[in-house]
């Protein structure tokens, strides 16, 4: 029977929409208006408890998904949450995200509602508005910063206050 001689030094970061520790943070159940990819930004949707992806900068932001291990058969497999689905909503604490456009601890938070240079994603998250020769194609997040180093399209920490 093969036996494991060798491990990796360093595991995966994080999963995306998975919270990073059990540090103060705050987690809503909201009804997803659409099919919602864990780690993606959302914005206040249709009904009264709805969220949906972000489609205009002038839409409110509720919070971020979270990867849960209890998705509806629908989902078979799949990191996201389906239409009409509770949605676990984290809006106050730190999550694992996917960076679209690199980032250092410090920098301010932009959702992607239009696609543009630095990305076409809808929902993604990154560090800059990403203006693409005539509109911005991202909004700022209030109170949000990353709180990790990540290169284009890596894992990284977003802190929501």
């Amino acid at each position: 029977m093969p036996v494991q001689t060798d491990y990796a030094l360093y595991t995966e970061r994080g999963f995306k929409g998975q919270l990073v520790d059990e540090e103060l943070h705050n987690v809503t159940t909201k009804i997803a208006d659409v099919v919602i990819p864990y780690g993606t930004a959302v914005v206040r949707g249709s009904a009264d408890n709805g969220v949906k992806i972000v489609t205009a900068s002038t839409e409110e932001f509720v919070g971020i998904a979270l990867r849960t291990l209890s998705g509806s058969p629908e989902s078979d497999g799949a990191e996201q949450y389906e239409k009409k689905e509770s949605a676990n909503i984290l809006d106050f604490g730190k999550v694992y995200v996917t960076c679209e456009s690199g980032c250092v601890p410090g920098d301010k938070v932009y959702m992607r509602f239009a696609a543009g240079p630095g990305g076409t994603v809808i929902g993604a998250l990154g560090n800059s508005a990403d203006n693409d020769g005539t509109n911005d194609t991202a909004v700022l997040i209030p109170d949000a910063t990353w709180e990790s180093t990540a290169t284009v399209g890596a894992t990284a920490v977003v802190k929501l206050r």
